[in-house]
């Protein structure tokens, strides 16, 4: 399906089946980084994997890839976000290695978004959400919502340009108007990208996840384990 490039925002995902398969290489340390999903960062440069090896035979290799559940970006896909918001995301260079071992030839980064806001509108005039549902080992609410009809909080999101967004559960990587056209015009590599809504409607806990903001407040202590991986607090 064709991407409108008068679109809102854009949610942007990782085509995962066309991409090689990487580990990182001769790395012990524990990766905060998952995905584009909520994490903590690196308190230090020095502590994050300088390499990775290719485990499979492909050959086709993308503006980003998976990395043992992480994600690395090309130089010209971490331009993009460098330029919409210069020294705000972490991005640590990476050597990526081809099945043999001999270097990729191009400049990859692994990435980190540093930018974290509870945004999606839950309602459903809006918003395509799931029902409720409940993790089997704390009971947390959670709900997924379909990536072809999101509709966001264009006063929470305020002037951010990439940040993650999710529904409690799960994590999602929302760019601007301005960041997804350059995506789309310079061809960013195996990217799946979805249009995105904004709407003028206010983001409340209460009304657009009142279990979840129950559970929260039942529940003090994960605000805390929010807050360590910098997340902020919206209640």
């Amino acid at each position: 399906m064709p991407v409108d490039p008068n679109a809102d925002a854009y949610y942007v995902n990782m085509d995962i089946l066309s991409s090689p398969e990487f580990e990182f290489e001769n790395y012990e340390g524990r990766m905060p980084y998952y995905r584009f999903g909520r994490s903590a960062k690196f308190s230090d440069a020095k502590y994050a994997p300088k390499s990775a090896i290719q485990m499979d035979r492909r050959k086709t290799y993308n503006d980003i890839m998976a990395v043992s559940g992480a994600f690395v970006l090309s130089d010209r896909f971490r331009a993009i976000i460098e330029d919409a918001e210069p020294g705000v995301h972490d991005f640590f260079p990476i050597e990526m290695k081809k099945k043999d071992g001999s270097p990729l030839g191009k400049d990859y980064f692994l990435v980190g978004i540093n930018q974290y806001c509870i945004c999606i509108c839950i309602l459903p005039q809006l918003s395509a959400c799931s029902k409720v549902k409940r993790t089997s080992f704390s009971n947390q609410p959670y709900q997924t919502c379909s990536e072809r009809h999101l509709v966001l909080s264009r006063p929470a999101i305020g002037e951010r340009q990439v940040f993650i967004t999710s529904v409690i559960a799960g994590g999602h990587l929302i760019v601007s108007q301005a960041v997804g056209r350059r995506l789309i015009e310079e061809k960013i590599k195996r990217l799946d990208i979805y249009s995105v809504t904004l709407s003028d409607e206010v983001w409340d806990f209460d009304t657009h996840a009142p279990e979840a903001a129950e559970w929260y407040r039942e529940n003090p202590e994960e605000w805390e384990n929010q807050q360590a991986r910098n997340v902020p607090q919206p209640l």
